[in-house]
């Protein structure tokens, strides 16, 4: 039986997105079994003139109302021909596709899906609350909700990350540099911006998918060699770091998440402790990475959503 699996996340500018790679990961693995629509909200999108793995593509326009996006994508699946399994791969989405997970289930798509509280957890204006609470070592922040206030220049010491509230990043080494990015910031992103403590030391981040009783199915670990100016993930290599791995199982158990999984982290040169610096809901760019080491996680999702699957299985 063909297994239809649509994936969205696909748009990219001047930075990466998931979905082309978790379609690339899928259709390198048992491309017979499985077959692959995107869902992008621009027709002339650049990350679709390349050879992606793609039955087709599926328009829906961007507008800001992802739950209504959704919702039309399940009217369509009743309409032409069913989906079975949604990837969500754009962190709105995620969101949007957590709220309404039992419509979704209702319409026959399987999905491994977050409770959208975990979600909110993930979202960069609220890393540093969720991970005081829950006992993981992350660097002191602050938030301005508007650009237009006094930074608290007595709390903050420089360098310090200046972070949007969906993407960039950037590091400021003096006030005025500071002020430079949060007005960038503010202009294409709106608040809050995050001010996030710069911590010294290698980059790391680790990816991994887990069950509905937020057990750790599978995860890669690697370490960040390259870095674009916007803190994205350029070059990387696999590593071995059990200190990082039990790291990502403790935020998973404290969220109780279901689903993919990134979390970004900073081994500190000042004492080779590891800090959290970002959670992201979904896979990131580099899950081919992933699937080149061995660990195909995009298809392990696929097995995990509609249960065991020997076809399937043999894949992984």
């Amino acid at each position: 039986m063909e297994l239809v699996v649509a994936i969205s996340g696909v748009q990219g500018t001047d930075v990466a997105r998931p979905g082309p790679v978790v379609a690339q990961c899928l259709a390198e693995s048992c491309q017979e079994h499985l077959s692959v629509i995107l869902l992008e909200g621009y027709p002339v999108a650049a990350s679709l003139s390349g050879r992606v793995p793609c039955r087709e593509v599926r328009y829906f326009p961007s507008s800001g109302a992802e739950i209504k996006i959704m919702r039309e994508l399940l009217r369509e699946t009743e309409e032409q021909h069913r989906i079975n399994v949604l990837i969500p791969c754009d962190d709105a989405d995620v969101h949007a596709a957590a709220r309404i997970e039992q419509e979704l289930k209702r319409a026959g798509l399987h999905v491994m899906l977050p409770h959208a509280d975990a979600v909110e957890q993930t979202q960069k204006a609220n890393l540093f609350s969720f991970c005081t609470a829950n006992s993981v070592p992350t660097p002191p922040a602050w938030l301005l909700e508007d650009g237009r206030l006094k930074l608290p220049a007595n709390n903050i010491t420089f360098p310090v990350i200046c972070k949007g509230p969906l993407c960039d990043s950037y590091l400021a080494s003096s006030w005025n540099e500071l002020r430079v990015y949060v007005d960038r910031i503010m202009a294409i992103w709106g608040g809050p911006v995050i001010l996030q403590e710069f911590v010294p030391g290698e980059e790391y981040a680790v990816c991994g998918l887990a069950d509905r009783r937020s057990r750790v199915l599978s995860m890669v670990a690697i370490k960040k060699l390259g870095i674009t100016e916007k803190g994205k993930t350029w070059a990387a290599v696999t590593v071995s770091e059990p200190r990082l791995l039990r790291l990502f199982k403790d935020v998973v158990s404290a969220l109780r998440w279901v689903g993919p999984l990134e979390v970004e982290a900073i081994r500190d040169s000042r004492n080779g402790r590891f800090t959290v610096i970002e959670l992201n809901p979904r896979f990131p760019a580099w899950v081919y990475l992933a699937f080149r080491a061995g660990k195909n996680l995009p298809l392990l999702l696929v097995q995990a959503a509609i249960g065991e699957r020997p076809h399937l299985a043999r894949c992984l």
